[in-house]
């Protein structure tokens, strides 16, 4: 529905008009003076040298991943759109599948099979076509899958090139579901774009097709036990693929595929972890303040201040005097995460923080990588939520942060 604003003065205006002819004297009438459109802001352009395509993200965002095509290792990138406009979740993975699909075999059937050769049971809950995208005067198949999954539901677009098949997948969300149709939209695929394996590495690809795995699979469930006893049957839900609408992936269990699923940023490599030293407290040259001195669990020597007045230091953990489950682990291993994550980055003082946020848990992670250290720290705030990004603990742990300076070890 259209809303018309109208002014004081042209409401006026107009009940005047409703009342009959009324004499006043001429008044010069200024001229109207018309607003500029505010510029559009044009999006940001992505690519996969190699791969022959590129696709558009909003001002702001950024990819993680090699945006070049390495020989045998299928391209895996990692979008992260702004944390205000996602702020339910704003990481996407884009992954080109390591599986062909055959020619002439429907996008549909493809992902019936793609589905169901991971390790972790799914839900298929949705499959729809999505209207064509042309591209270089084609029209590439394309289809959005909702998974429902034990951790996490997610939604995934496949989008179909040749022999190709891309999968672009984030969190269930409605606004990243009604966003990567149109991320799938932007793609766009340069003249002699790469149409199969082996043309993207530019040698025969000597990979399994996804039927071999497929019937792989499906062999070693029927040879599995049965009976009540423990076997890999028992982790496989059976999907009705009878009832199935042709090309289409059936309305079942299947299981996961490894393509959709995303490794957390809250556990990093575990290289030379070992156990946090004790911190010290030195003098701080902010009266008030208090200085930590301390390693952290990836042997990483650092030291920030803390306002006394508002935070105290328990152990390895800095304790908000004032909010509730407001504190801050500064001898953070990492930890398994489920849920959809919210990604920013942080500029304070002369370090740039990724903040990597888990409403649905009431945690965030605030993590820096160093040429020759790196540094996670974990904060519990139970102000948190997927409509608040910005809570007074938050806050308060960057006022800490602002502070940080790494140390020689």
């Amino acid at each position: 529905m259209k809303r018309l604003w109208l002014s004081a003065a042209t409401l006026g205006l107009a009940a005047l008009a409703a009342c009959g002819p009324v004499s006043a004297p001429a008044v010069p009438q200024a001229s109207p003076t018309v607003e500029e459109a505010a510029p559009a802001v044009a999006p940001e352009v992505f690519g996969l040298a190699g791969a022959g395509l590129s696709f558009d993200l909003p001002p702001g965002a950024r990819v993680e991943g090699e945006q070049t095509v390495q020989a045998g290792l299928p391209p895996v990138l990692t979008l992260y759109v702004p944390a205000e406009q996602f702020p339910d979740g704003n990481v996407i993975t884009l992954v080109v599948s390591p599986y062909e699909k055959p020619e002439g075999q429907k996008l549909g059937a493809w992902a019936t099979q793609y589905f169901s050769v991971g390790e972790a049971p799914v839900h298929v809950a949705l499959t729809q076509a999505l209207p064509s995208l042309a591209q270089r005067g084609e029209a590439p198949e394309a289809l959005l899958v909702k998974i429902e999954a034990a951790d996490e539901s997610r939604v995934t677009v496949l989008l179909a090139h040749g022999k190709l098949v891309l999968d672009l997948s984030g969190p269930d969300t409605d606004r990243m579901g009604e966003y990567l149709p149109t991320l799938a939209g932007s793609i766009r695929f340069a003249a002699g774009a790469p149409t199969s394996l082996s043309e993207l590495y530019g040698e025969p690809w000597a990979g399994p097709t996804l039927q071999q795995v497929y019937d792989e699979r499906q062999a070693a469930l029927e040879t599995a036990p049965t009976g009540g006893e423990a076997g890999a049957a028992d982790a496989t839900p059976q999907g009705p693929e009878a009832d199935a609408v042709p090309g289409e992936a059936p309305a079942g269990e299947v299981g996961a595929g490894d393509q959709v699923t995303v490794t957390s940023p809250l556990v990093p490599e575990a290289i030379g972890m070992a156990p946090p030293q004790a911190p010290t407290l030195a003098p701080s040259d902010r009266e008030g303040y208090n200085r930590i001195q301390a390693t952290s669990s990836y042997q990483g020597r650092f030291q920030c201040d803390y306002e006394a007045s508002k935070w105290r230091l328990d152990g390895m953990v800095l304790r908000h005097r004032s909010l509730a489950r407001c504190a801050l682990d500064l001898g953070a291993t990492g930890r398994g995460a489920a849920g959809p994550m919210v990604v920013e980055w942080r500029k304070l003082d002369d370090y740039e923080w990724r903040v990597t946020g888990l409403p649905a848990e009431r945690l965030a992670s605030f993590a820096l990588d160093l040429p020759d250290a790196h540094y996670l720290f974990e904060l519990e705030d139970a102000s948190a939520s997927i409509h608040t990004l910005d809570t007074p603990c938050r806050s308060a742990v960057f006022d800490v942060l602002a502070s940080f300076q790494a140390l020689a070890n």
